[in-house]
Formats: structure tokens, sequence, C-alpha cells
């Protein structure tokens, strides 16, 4: 997408990684999680994950569910939708 043009500049702003969703994304891998997601039926691209992290967008409630599985507990929805509200700023 367009916007991928600008996933370097994710990776500095420190605020989006401090996340709980940020933080297990960091630590389980982009490429990782591309790869997990699509396993377990839910294909998505890297692009998309950061476009996650970043709050532009949210994911479809399908990727959320994987995504907690693979977490094993570490997050849960509420984490991955709340990560557009704390990274964006009100107004």
């Amino acid at each position: 997408c367009a916007g991928c043009a600008r996933v370097p500049e994710l990776r500095p702003i420190a605020r989006r990684w401090r996340t709980p969703l940020g933080s297990f994304i960091s630590e389980y891998g982009v490429s990782r999680l591309t790869r997990d997601l699509a396993a377990a039926g839910q294909p998505v691209t890297r692009c998309a994950i950061y476009h996650w992290i970043d709050g532009t967008h949210v994911p479809r409630l399908e990727r959320p569910v994987a995504i907690a599985r693979l977490s094993q507990g570490r997050l849960t929805l509420g984490d991955i939708y709340r990560q557009r509200d704390v990274v964006k700023p009100s107004g």
C-alpha cells in the first residue's frame, strides 16, 4: 500500500512500541507474526501490522482473536484495540 513507504518512520517512535501490542509485536517479530497469522488462516501484510502499531488502522475482529491466541494470554482484545487510542493524539 502507499502507506508502506512510511514504515521506516515507525521504529523510532518509542511510545508506539511501549504499548502491550507494540511490545508483544516487537518481541515476537513482524515477520513471524505475519507468517503465524497466515498459518492460522488470517493472512496479513507487514504493512498492515505496522498500520496497527501506528494506530492508523484497526484489525478486523478475527485477527486480534488470533493474535491474542498467539500471545498465549499476554494480550487481550482490549490491549489490541486500545492501540489506536494510546498512540493517536486526541482531538
